[in-house]
């Protein structure tokens, strides 16, 4: 049996799962080592074994197929929604290409005042995470479980960022996944959390 993203994203956590998290030790990459760690990551998080269906077009199926550009296109829809606060200062000008491309488009109101402090990339992925979330209750329990587990622990909580969740809105969250998959300077995990981690 051939593996599709699917089953790496229902069965093999450590392939996704970011670091913050679990890193895996080099020496415990062998087959029989993911293995009894996938099993305990999937024990430790409750998380669902129920293949979810897929219908084609679908909310499930977008999520499935962008799943490894999730953390990415949740950075780029939160640049959208929050860039007058970006625009403080021009800091919207110093934004990697691919971020201040999408963040220019006039897509939507944005959700913040010029008046607001400047968002770190690090309160961005964050605000980006629940504007993800938001879309949760058309996601099977499988794919909502393991959703937040592709951004560490300790961001995007509301009570630290004074942020509820965001309405979802459909047409910000295709236009991300295309950004995310066409632009050729769109980073990869590590990438992002490099960028992440350095600003």
């Amino acid at each position: 049996m051939s593996v599709v993203p699917l089953d790496s994203i229902m069965y093999d956590p450590l392939t996704w799962i970011h670091p913050a998290r679990f890193a895996l030790p080099a020496r415990l990459d062998g087959i029989a080592q993911r293995s009894i760690l996938n099993g305990m990551l999937i024990s430790l998080y409750g998380l669902s074994l129920e293949r979810p269906a897929l219908p084609a077009h679908s909310l499930p199926r977008q999520f499935v197929e962008a799943w490894h550009l999730l953390p990415q296109t949740a950075l780029l829809m939160a640049c959208q929604r929050h860039r007058a606060s970006l625009a403080i200062g021009g800091c919207g000008a110093g934004l990697p290409d691919w971020l201040r491309q999408f963040a220019a488009l006039p897509l939507m109101a944005s959700r913040s005042s010029p008046t607001e402090s400047l968002p770190s990339p690090a309160r961005l992925l964050a605000w980006g995470r629940y504007e993800l979330l938001a879309f949760a209750d058309g996601l099977p329990r499988g794919l909502r479980q393991r959703l937040d587990l592709l951004f560490p622990p300790e961001e995007g909580r509301d009570d630290s960022h004074g942020l509820s969740r965001p309405s979802p809105c459909r047409l910000l969250l295709k236009l991300a996944f295309q950004h995310a998959k066409r632009h050729p300077a769109t980073p990869d995990a590590a990438g992002l959390r490099r960028y992440i981690d350095q600003t």
